[in-house]
């Protein structure tokens, strides 16, 4: 049985601050040490319920975050930021996939670092109506290639997001959060736990289906500031809705991701004011 993980940071245990996340921030060794942690915990409890192989997607940022040297031996790991499907690449051929780490989309309240893909360019992201996060995105991708999202960990935020997508779904609530940059945090033996024997449940009982992702796919995104939008509307099939919105259709969830990615991309070369 191949077991997939795509691993995230915000959600990660006792993770609460920018400089914990952030390659520049001056925690961020011990960011990683914590990631890296919680991310054993869930090797550890995908091998205790028959795992055959386990692969590790770093899905943060730079996408480097992991230390290799610390990962648990038998799991393999997909480093550095240069990925056809992002934060879920690899997916393709595993049993089911585990989301560690995540957090809630842009907007939610009391939620450790809510945002959508890019905190600093997106401020909603829409599919076909539904506001989404990185989680459904990511969920979505996974269920075009028949692979269901079984378990996840993050917040309290996080938990409610997942649950409203996935009915079923195991979630390890490692932390309760009560702003942006604040929460109360499980320690971290008790996390681990709880992360090892959510990923274990998971694994083993395997009652969920995989996402059915809409087809065709009608995306809305609104930006920050009207600039991005103005940037956006030059990517080729992009129509703009209003100040801040662009759209565009795509015939599957593969070339929507591929096409809000560039569209990201071109919105985020903005000039600052």
């Amino acid at each position: 049985m191949r077991v997939y993980i795509s691993a995230d940071m915000e959600g990660i245990s006792g993770v609460v601050h920018p400089s914990q996340i952030d390659p520049n921030g001056s925690d961020y060794l011990r960011g990683r040490r914590l990631q890296t942690g919680d991310v054993n915990a869930a090797i550890e409890g995908a091998l205790q319920a028959g795992a055959s192989e386990v692969i590790v997607n770093d899905s943060h940022w730079v996408q480097r975050n992991i230390l290799l040297e610390d990962l648990h031996p038998c799991a393999r790991l997909i480093s550095g930021s240069t990925k056809r499907l992002g934060m879920v690449h690899g997916v393709e051929g595993a049993d089911l996939a585990l989301f560690i780490g995540y957090h809630a989309k842009h907007g939610t309240p009391y939620a450790i670092a809510d945002h959508t893909w890019s905190s600093s360019c997106v401020d909603d992201l829409r599919l076909n109506g539904h506001s989404i996060g990185e989680f459904a995105l990511n969920a979505y991708i996974c269920g075009y290639f028949g692979v269901p999202v079984v378990m996840a960990s993050g917040d309290q935020a996080l938990e409610n997001e997942a649950k409203a997508l996935i009915p079923g779904i195991q979630v390890a609530v490692v932390k309760l959060a009560t702003g942006r940059w604040a929460a109360e945090c499980l320690p971290l033996s008790e996390s681990r736990k709880l992360i090892r024997s959510c990923a274990k449940e998971a694994v083993s009982v395997r009652n969920i289906q995989p996402l059915s992702p809409p087809s065709p796919c009608e995306v809305e995104l609104d930006l920050m500031v009207t600039e991005m939008a103005d940037r956006a509307e030059y990517v080729p099939g992009v129509h703009r809705i209003g100040g801040r919105t662009i759209g565009f259709e795509c015939e599957d969830i593969i070339k929507a991701f591929e096409m809000f990615r560039t569209v990201v991309n071109a919105a985020s070369l903005f000039t600052p004011f």
